[in-house]
């Protein structure tokens, strides 16, 4: 009886460790459509930075093809607010006009 249990018991976890590495290895090697399919060299989205403003608007600093966008996601949609060349190390994303 107790052996049975423990056999039981072995096969779920055995199982459970495998699902786990399925998981895994399906996020981390990108085999998910419309994910890179090894490492960081065929990125071409990034989000490099998010805040919330309230409940239901959010600021999004997001990278695509070396331009750097300031995005607003509010309850009315979203809206594109500023847009700048990437800099060699990004720190700061300013606006077309110099304020953010």
């Amino acid at each position: 009886m107790a052996g049975d249990i423990f056999g039981a018991f072995s096969a779920l976890i055995f199982v459970l460790g495998l699902l786990g590495l399925f998981a895994w290895a399906v996020r981390r090697f990108g085999f998910m459509p419309g994910q890179p399919k090894f490492g960081k060299a065929g990125k071409e989205l990034e989000i490099l930075e998010s805040k919330m403003i309230d409940a239901r608007s959010k600021l999004v600093v997001a990278r695509w093809r070396g331009t750097d966008y300031l995005l607003a996601f509010t309850a009315d949609g979203a809206k594109q607010i500023a847009e700048k060349e990437a800099p060699a190390n990004p720190t700061v994303l300013e606006a077309k006009d110099g304020r953010i």
